[in-house]
């Protein structure tokens, strides 16, 4: 009887585990026309040859591992952009580059810092 105790005792613990892990949100659907929400990193100053760039890059992370896309952020005044770990909402479009040709650009409606929790 002690046996057969353990083990539904082990049952139940390892479905209260499976329960307890985190929801993760889905990936973004990074395609022209999509509106997103981003989490990540945001620099600037890239560079490319050609000038084939927008100058931001925010890097973001999805179930495949960390992805990067171009940022737009004309519509935005300069002085209120922040860098670093950023909040990112705004819409995928195309951009035409004479060397790279179509590339993903996300023009961003707005951004907000995010603070990091520590673990």
């Amino acid at each position: 009887m002690k046996k057969t105790g353990r083990i539904f005792g082990l049952i139940i613990f390892l479905f209260a585990a499976q329960m307890a892990k985190p929801v993760v949100a889905a990936d973004p659907k990074i395609e022209k026309g999509a509106q997103v929400n981003l989490t990540g990193v945001l620099t600037k100053g890239i560079m490319a040859v050609g000038g084939e760039t927008t100058g931001w890059l925010l890097e973001y992370q999805t179930s495949a591992g960390t992805q990067t896309i171009q940022l737009d952020p004309t519509s935005l005044k300069p002085d209120k952009i922040p860098q670093g770990n950023v909040a990112v909402k705004g819409e995928i479009v195309e951009r035409s580059y004479l060397q790279s040709g179509p590339t993903l650009v996300l023009k961003a409606a707005k951004i907000r810092s995010k603070r990091v929790k520590k673990v």
